[in-house]
C-alpha cells in the first residue's frame, strides 16, 4: 500500500478548508458590527472604573486595533496589563488580547487568550446591552477564524474552538442600535464561518493523529465521530477511509470497510459532499489503488461505488474479497465442477515442489486417497497390457503409469478417459514428471479394449546352404 501517504497529504489539504468563508475579513466584519452603535472613548460600564492614567493605556489598544496594527495593538495590551495588573477593564482586555491575536495570525494564542472567556458565560462578563454582544461577537469571530488556521490544537484549545463557534452560530443576543434586519444580515456573514469552524474542530484531532503521529486508530476513532456529525461529508468519509487502511498491517479486517469509505469519497454528488469534483480525484485514485492491490482486479469496483453512494456506513455484513479469496473461490468452483483433476493438480503440486523427498515420506506404497481421472495414451506392452500410460492434466501429456494386477487380455483403446480409486503408489521421477502406481483392473472405471489384431505370418526361415564340402560323396 506504498501510496497511502502521498495520497493522504494530498487529502489533507485538499479538503481542510472547502468554504469560501475561511478568508472571511473577521477583524473588518467586527469593526462593522460596531458601526451602528454609538461608541465612546472610554469603556462604557458604569459600574467600573478605569484607574488614574489608564485610559490612555486603553485608548492606545483601541487606536491600534483600529488601524489594524494588531502587532503593536499586542505591544500596548501587555503595557496596559503590567502597569494596571488590577484594573476593573481586565475581562475587556482578555478579549481585545483575543482580537490582536487573531489579527496578528498568532491563533493558538487567540485560542487560548479566549479559553478563560469562553469556560463560562461569556455575555455575564459583557453586560451593558449597548456594546456587550459586539465584544461577544468580536470574540466568537477571532476563536472561529482562528480555529481554521491553527495547526496541532491541544484538546484544550479544540474545545475552546468548538465551544466558540458553537456559541456564534446560534448567538441570539442583539446589541442595542440593531435592527432584527440587520442582525439577521449579519448572522448571514457569520454563520457559515462558525459552520466551517465547527466542522475542524472536529476533524483536527483525526487530521494530526493520521499526519503527524500516525496514530490510526486514534484517527478512526475521531473520524468516527465526525461521520455521525457530518453524514453526508466526503472528505470525513476519505479520511475514515485513510484511517482504516492505515491498519492493514495490524487489522487488515478493516481493509474493506476502508475500501468502502474510499469508494464513498470518490463517488457522492460533490455538492452534497461539500467538496469539489476536482478534489474527488484523490480518493477515486486511491480507490482504484488499493481496490485492486487488495482485491487483484476491478472487478466489482463499480458495484462498490454504487453501494457507496446510498449509506455513510456499509451494510450489514459488507465485505471486498481479498485476491487469495478471490483465488480460493474460483479453485472450490474448479474442483466442484471438475472434482478428479482437482485432486491431481493438488497431488501434483505436491510433488513437484516436493520432488522425491515428499513422495518418500508421504506417498510410498501408500494408498492414494483420491479418486483420480486420466485419458488412456497407450498399453505397454500394445497387446495384452500389464500397464498403461495416462494423461491427467492434459489429453496428451503422459503423466502417470498405471501398472496391473493382471494383464489385459487385448488392446487398450487409446483416448478412453477412466477413473480410479485406492491405486498404490510405488515410484515417482521428477525428470520426466511420472507417478507409478499398481492398481486392480477391475477396478478401474470406463475402461475400453478391443481384441488383438494378429499380425501377418512370418516369412519361413531360409533354409542353410550346406558347404559343398559337407555334401554326402
Amino acid at each position: 500500500m506504498h501510496t497511502f501517504r502521498t495520497c493522504l497529504r494530498t487529502m489533507a489539504g485538499a479538503a481542510m478548508l472547502t468554504a469560501a468563508v475561511a478568508g472571511v475579513p473577521v477583524l473588518a466584519l467586527a469593526q462593522g458590527a460596531a458601526q451602528p452603535a454609538t461608541q465612546t472613548a472610554k469603556p462604557a460600564a458604569p459600574e467600573k472604573k478605569l484607574a488614574e492614567g489608564e485610559y490612555d493605556a486603553y485608548n492606545a489598544v483601541a487606536v491600534d486595533l483600529g488601524k489594524g496594527d494588531f502587532t503593536k495593538a499586542l505591544a500596548d495590551l501587555d503595557t496596559w496589563k503590567q502597569k494596571f495588573p488590577k484594573s476593573d477593564y481586565a475581562t475587556d482586555g482578555k478579549a481585545l488580547y483575543v482580537q490582536a491575536y487573531a489579527g496578528a495570525k498568532q491563533f493558538t494564542k487567540a485560542l487560548d487568550a479566549a479559553g478563560d472567556l469562553l469556560s463560562g458565560d461569556i455575555d455575564a462578563l459583557f453586560p451593558n446591552p449597548k456594546d456587550g454582544p459586539l465584544v461577544v461577537l468580536k470574540v466568537l469571530l477571532a476563536v472561529s477564524q482562528s480555529t481554521l488556521q491553527v495547526q496541532g490544537a491541544t484538546p484544550e484549545e479544540l474545545a475552546t474552538a468548538r465551544k466558540g463557534a458553537e456559541l456564534l452560530l446560534k448567538y441570539t443576543r442583539k446589541a442595542e442600535g440593531y435592527t432584527d434586519a440587520q442582525w439577521t444580515q449579519l448572522h448571514g456573514q457569520v454563520d457559515p464561518l462558525a459552520k466551517q469552524a465547527i466542522y475542524m474542530s472536529t476533524v483536527s484531532p483525526g487530521v494530526e493523529a493520521l499526519t503527524k503521529t500516525k496514530n490510526y486508530d486514534v484517527a478512526e476513532a475521531a473520524f468516527r465521530k465526525a461521520l455521525q456529525d457530518y453524514p453526508e461529508n466526503a472528505a470525513v468519509a476519505a479520511y475514515l477511509g485513510a484511517a482504516l487502511v492505515g491498519q492493514y498491517k495490524v487489522h487488515p479486517e478493516k481493509f474493506p470497510e476502508g475500501l468502502y469509505m474510499y469508494a464513498r469519497a470518490a463517488s457522492v454528488d460533490p455538492v452534497a459532499g461539500s467538496v469539489t469534483k476536482e478534489w474527488q480525484a484523490a480518493p477515486a485514485k486511491s480507490l482504484v489503488n488499493y481496490y485492486t492491490q487488495f482485491h487483484g482486479s476491478e472487478e466489482g469496483l463499480a458495484e462498490l461505488k454504487a453501494e457507496a453512494v446510498k449509506s455513510p456506513t456499509p451494510p450489514v455484513g459488507f465485505t471486498v474479497k481479498s485476491s487469495a479469496e478471490v483465488e480460493k473461490d474460483k479453485q472450490d468452483a474448479f474442483a466442484a465442477a471438475h472434482p478428479e483433476l482437482a485432486q491431481w493438480l493438488a497431488t501434483k503440486k505436491a510433488l513437484t515442489e516436493g520432488g522425491e523427498a515428499y513422495f518418500k515420506d508421504n506417498m510410498a506404497d501408500a494408498q492414494v486417497p483420491v479418486k483420480l481421472k486420466g485419458k488412456v495414451l497407450e498399453g505397454k506392452p500394445a497387446c495384452n497390457s500389464k500397464s498403461l500410460t495416462l494423461a491427467l492434466s492434459d489429453d496428451k501429456t503422459p503423466e502417470v503409469t498405471l501398472v496391473l494386477d493382471t494383464p489385459i487380455k487385448g488392446k487398450p483403446t487409446a483416448g478412453v478417459d477412466i477413473t480410479w480409486e485406492g491405486a498404490v503408489a510405488k515410484a515417482f521421477t521428477a525428470t520426466p514428471f511420472n507417478l507409478t502406481m499398481e492398481m486392480e483392473l477391475a477396478k478401474i472405471d470406463g475402461f475400453e479394449k478391443t481384441a488383438c489384431v494378429p499380425g501377418a505370418p512370418r516369412p519361413p526361415a531360409a533354409k542353410k546352404a550346406v558347404p559343398p564340402a559337407a555334401k554326402k560323396q
